[in-house]
């Protein structure tokens, strides 16, 4: 079972996400270098005026209420983000649907027991979204490219019973399909319009005129092609962050250090899962009255072993003493390759340099 999340015109959202004034006024997103910038994007009040996707700068400000904006490529990460975000919350299965910009797929199985059935659950990430500052469509069905074109072809909440895949996506125009222009220049000749028309011709026809894409074509349009899941993978470095919250203020720093301890053992146990060392650390201290002491250390060569990463903060912290008493520790690491050391066949053995602490107390 699959939920889709589908921001219908993404980049007009993701734009209107940095400036909310506009949400409600009629705006396009400039993209190119000037004075030949074309309308990348324009929201829905900018179409109602006639605004179209192409036109020039100049044909854009002929519109005289309709504002400008350049396009900004870090905006739409940070709308991509957002909503990666609230569809963790979720499943721990999503998938980025990459021809569908800012639209997730998302695994529900088993998530009844959090969010209720498949219209309470679809319900509520709905609310999340609008929540975070977005407006999407969200689709359950059992096939993946079904719950994608209802959530692409049909504004709203969709949840599809079982097996009324081919029922629900009928109506549907085939362009939601995401049609290549070549087929779908043929099947507007053909004069076919919807999923239902496409879905009733016969399959063996279809593949020969169109060929394997024939088959795929005809699969989407009875909700029945099959597809394999491959879903996105969390960030191992972004990761490698340890959190500790303490009940009252720790002012000493041999009791720190023995805190800081114990989180660099556990982030050293995850890069050695990964056949890595650590590059740096980077300790930030909450302090009583809500102010931040950051530091970072970084060995010279990447390491392996506790003792010598601590002694390293121990000096650090040593000179650059927090002002006032610590209430919360964050530890962030960053991993490298470990370094490895090319010995002659018959030196004797000796440790790694990499391991030596290069400092003294």
């Amino acid at each position: 079972m699959y939920a889709v999340l589908h921001p219908s015109n993404f980049f007009a959202q993701a734009a209107a996400h940095q400036r909310p004034e506009l949400r409600k006024s009629p705006f396009v997103v400039l993209d190119g270098e000037p004075p030949s910038e074309m309308v990348f994007a324009a929201n829905n009040a900018a179409r109602s005026q006639g605004v179209e996707i192409g036109m020039t700068r100049l044909q854009a400000e002929a519109f005289s209420e309709v504002v400008a904006l350049r396009r900004v490529i870090e905006h739409e990460h940070t709308a991509h983000a957002t909503l990666h975000h609230v569809a963790c919350m979720f499943s721990p299965r999503i998938e980025s649907v990459e021809e569908r910009p800012g639209t997730y797929a998302l695994d529900i199985r088993g998530m009844d027991l959090l969010y209720g059935n498949a219209v309470e659950l679809a319900n509520k990430l709905r609310r999340s979204v609008m929540t975070a500052g977005f407006l999407a469509n969200i689709a359950v069905a059992e096939n993946f490219h079904a719950a994608i074109s209802l959530a692409c072809g049909r504004a709203g909440v969709s949840v599809v019973p079982s097996g009324g895949e081919a029922h629900a996506i009928g109506q549907l125009p085939v362009t939601a399909l995401d049609l290549a222009p070549e087929h779908e220049a043929t099947f507007a000749a053909w004069g076919i319009r919807t999923c239902a028309e496409l879905a009733a011709l016969a399959e063996t026809d279809l593949i020969a005129r169109l060929g394997q894409a024939g088959k795929r074509l005809h699969s989407l349009a009875c909700g029945t092609w099959p597809h394999l899941m491959f879903p996105i993978e969390p960030s191992f470095e972004a990761g490698l962050v340890e959190r500790m919250e303490l009940d009252f203020p720790v002012e000493e720093l041999e009791r720190l250090l023995f805190l800081l301890s114990r989180m660099t053992t556990e982030l050293l146990e995850r890069v050695r899962g990964k056949a890595r060392a650590i590059a740096a650390l980077r300790v930030v201290l909450r302090l009583d009255g809500g102010a931040e002491h950051e530091r970072t250390v970084r060995p010279a060569l990447p390491l392996q072993d506790t003792a010598t990463l601590l002694k390293l903060l121990q000096l650090d912290l040593e000179t650059h003493p927090p002002t006032a008493g610590v209430v919360g520790l964050e530890l962030h690491a960053q991993s490298a390759a470990p370094y490895r050391a090319q010995h002659g066949l018959f030196l004797p053995q000796a440790p790694e340099p990499g391991n030596q602490c290069s400092v003294r107390g």
